[in-house]
């Protein structure tokens, strides 16, 4: 599940540890500690709807919280 604290998106990766999300745009993040991505999906309204995350080992859909493989 990811956070945001002010301007700032935080993820947990290794664990329970969390970590800072640097941005590659306006819906693309990523982490410096581990190979993760994330990315956000908008509405045409420009609501989040759905995100998505990569690691090694392929691409998850984030649904609250559980995470699905969805390749």
């Amino acid at each position: 599940m990811i956070t945001r604290e002010g301007d700032k998106l935080y993820g947990p990766a290794k664990g329970q540890f969390w970590f800072d999300l640097f941005a590659e745009s306006q819906t693309k993040f990523y982490l410096k500690v581990v190979d993760v991505k994330v990315s956000f999906v908008k509405n045409e309204k420009g609501e989040i709807v759905n995100s998505f995350f990569t690691k090694t080992g392929g691409m998850y859909r984030e649904n609250g919280y559980h995470s699905e493989v969805v390749n």
